[in-house]
């Protein structure tokens, strides 16, 4: 794991983000439904009209602006998927109507009513993209011992998270109360990094008289893994290949909980999505609210670069993703954007790897990589499966330590994934 950071976070308010002359909305549904846009070509929306649903079971996707609807395609999106999206030319008040009064849901009475209301409500769980309803029917009759809140960024460069725990401090607790209170969980953890002073101040002051315990963990990466996070928080380890609620622990972030209670309390829909915006190309970072179907090329012209662009990464530098272009949409899963100046990103020339053991040293969860990735370019499968690929939770701190400069991150993914033909490509 990389160093503990000492030096205290220090993050400001986050900005609004204009939706600009057009949106391509994607829309939301769970993994083999479909998905029926409500709204024709050509047709006026006003912010929050209905614009999508999907089926068995029915997922809502909103405007999150007034405009006309001038296309119904696909697109691609941050989290490297192709999905269906309205694309709306944006009118009038581009900021929408956002904050017209509306008329409080009933409060669901069980974990199915709770799924129904987020899934009308188009409620994601960004830690990890799933629908949050997911959650309530995953749970449904189950004992929930655990529910963990995330407070901390999944990088050491994102700070979305910590942002909105501060902007949103009372409405996280009140959602997470109410969360517990529906999930029937015996026990309700905040978790913060110890070098965010600012929130460890706040939570001490709004947690007082809660349910709710602050826990204060190392700010090391991956520390915010959902595995690891389990583990230090409760003491419980969860494989990677399996879930957290299928050992009676759930975990959400500050962005769900503040979309949770927008939808329980005044009954908002997610439109918006809370973003990182950062790297040493960018004349204005910080953490954003920005709106569904803005594109990465947009971002890049609001903030301002001072530098070539180099590489757009969705996420932060470590496990992120490069973006093949910058008509890609920015969708609800990811929580920073990460552009960097063309001469940091150019890549090293790969040697020969030096045997030091770095890697197997700084893996969080003890394995070795390069012998996976030896093992992989002989193709040993059986061997290699000895080593326990699986375990691998693609943070990238092999890579980033290998004074090879080896790409063992990508190896150990495609070995975990069975694609050992691609791995010709590291003799």
């Amino acid at each position: 794991m990389l160093p503990e950071q000492h030096q205290p976070l220090r993050v400001g308010r986050v900005e609004p983000f204009p939706p600009g002359r057009r949106l391509r909305v994607p829309l939301r549904y769970h993994e083999g439904s479909t998905v029926e846009p409500t709204v024709r070509l050509g047709q006026s929306v006003r912010a929050l009209d209905l614009l999508a649903r999907s089926s068995a079971p029915p997922m809502s996707t909103y405007a999150p602006a007034a405009g006309v609807v001038t296309a119904i395609g696909r697109t691609p999106t941050s989290s490297g998927h192709v999905r269906i999206a309205v694309e709306l030319a944006i009118s009038g008040n581009r900021n929408g109507s956002l904050e017209e009064p509306r008329q409080p849901p009933a409060r669901p009475s069980d974990s199915h009513g709770w799924a129904a209301l987020c899934d009308n409500f188009s409620l994601v769980n960004t830690i990890d993209g799933r629908p949050l309803s997911s959650t309530f029917r995953d749970m449904s009759g189950k004992i929930v011992e655990h529910l963990i809140i995330r407070a901390m960024g999944a990088e050491p460069v994102e700070t979305a998270a910590p942002a909105v725990l501060l902007e949103q401090g009372t409405t996280i607790i009140e959602a997470a109360e109410l969360l517990a209170k529906a999930l029937g969980a015996g026990h309700t953890w905040l978790a913060v990094g110890k070098n965010f002073e600012q929130g460890r101040r706040l939570l001490a002051r709004i947690t007082r008289g809660t349910r709710l315990t602050p826990v204060v963990l190392p700010a090391r990466y991956p520390q915010a893994n959902i595995h690891l996070l389990v583990a230090s928080v409760c003491g419980r380890t969860v494989p990677v290949n399996q879930r957290p609620e299928e050992h009676s622990v759930c975990v959400v972030d500050t962005a769900t909980l503040t979309a949770l209670a927008n939808a329980a309390l005044y009954a908002l829909p997610a439109t918006t999505s809370t973003l990182t915006i950062t790297g040493d190309a960018l004349a204005r970072t910080g953490d954003y609210r920005i709106p569904a179907g803005v594109t990465v090329g947009e971002v890049l012209e609001s903030v301002g670069t001072t530098k070539p662009t180099g590489i757009v990464v969705s996420g932060g530098p470590l496990s992120g993703r490069a973006m093949p272009h910058p008509d890609v949409v920015i969708d609800e899963t990811t929580t920073c954007l990460t552009v960097l100046a063309r001469r940091t990103a150019r890549a090293h020339d790969a040697q020969a790897c030096l045997r030091c053991g770095w890697c197997g040293d700084a893996c969080p969860v003890g394995l070795e990589p390069s012998a996976l990735m030896s093992l992989a370019e002989q193709f040993a499968i059986d061997r290699a499966a000895e080593l326990s690929p699986d375990a691998c939770i693609g943070c990238g701190v092999c890579s980033y330590i290998c004074p090879a400069h080896l790409d063992l991150t990508r190896a150990m993914l495609d070995l975990k994934r069975g694609h050992l033909s691609s791995m010709r490509s590291y003799a």
